[in-house]
């Protein structure tokens, strides 16, 4: 694999300082999400065998603050034709995030902005938030956006929208994409855009941010997503069956 650029590192250095980290710790914690080939093809590596396309790391992890600097980032891995990927909480199970071509991974945690519309019922979040914590603050102003997947505790906002996520309450809310109303993307070229508030009727084109919404960061980085949330129900009943026999 070619090393990167050094005109690329230097901008990259210029513009992230040493939030542009190219350490072996940081490169081994993003070489790999929650999916069985990435933890296999880690343990391979550790027992000495060759490394696996499923389980290199990447050259560099930028961890931005901000979205201007995504795009500054974007158009310079544009430039030096560097590979891009966008990195959430790691926890998808897909290799979505994995660094098979080497190249930069893009960490969004510090998109963590919110705001909540109460009378319209709808938020705008930053793509860094963790699902549970947005969960837990919505229910303390007595929301809830009804996104329950498995992950929820080690997982973001703009990760369930990249890819697609369904959760345990789905059947009542529905998934991500039934809550996504808009989302603010820098697409490859480092261009920001913002999709329309309301869907497009399909005689005048398609809706993009179902287009962006399920596209595991191919098309873009997501950097704000404004969803639909509800009133929490005034009552909550638990139910749990046990039978005698499998039969």
């Amino acid at each position: 694999m070619a090393t990167l650029p050094d005109p690329f590192v230097a901008a990259a250095r210029e513009l992230l300082g040493e939030r542009f980290d190219q350490g072996g710790p940081a490169l081994e914690a993003y070489s790999r999400d929650l999916s069985t080939l990435g933890h296999l093809g880690f343990a391979d590596r550790l027992e000495g065998a060759l490394p696996q396309p499923f389980a290199r790391e990447p050259q560099a992890v930028a961890r931005i603050q901000s979205v201007a600097e995504i795009e500054a980032l974007t158009k310079a891995c544009l430039e030096h034709e560097v590979p891009l990927i966008p990195f959430g909480a790691g926890s998808g199970v897909c290799g979505g995030t994995l660094a098979i071509r080497g190249g930069v991974m893009l960490d969004v945690k510090a998109l963590q902005s919110l705001e909540i519309d109460q009378r319209s019922l709808l938020i705008t979040v930053g793509a860094g938030y963790n699902l549970q914590l947005l969960e837990d603050r919505l229910q303390r102003e007595g929301l809830t956006l009804g996104h329950h997947p498995s992950s929820i505790t080690c997982s973001t906002i703009g990760g369930a929208v990249a890819a697609r996520g369904a959760g345990q309450l789905s059947t009542r809310y529905g998934k991500i994409e039934d809550m996504v109303v808009a989302l603010e993307v820098v697409l490859p070229c480092g261009t920001l855009v913002v999709t329309g508030p309301r869907a497009p009727r399909a005689a005048t084109g398609p809706d993009w941010a179902q287009v962006f919404t399920g596209s595991e960061g191919v098309l873009g980085t997501i950097t704000s997503c404004t969803l639909r949330v509800h009133r929490l129900p005034a009552l909550r009943l638990y139910r749990s069956y046990s039978f005698p026999t499998l039969e």
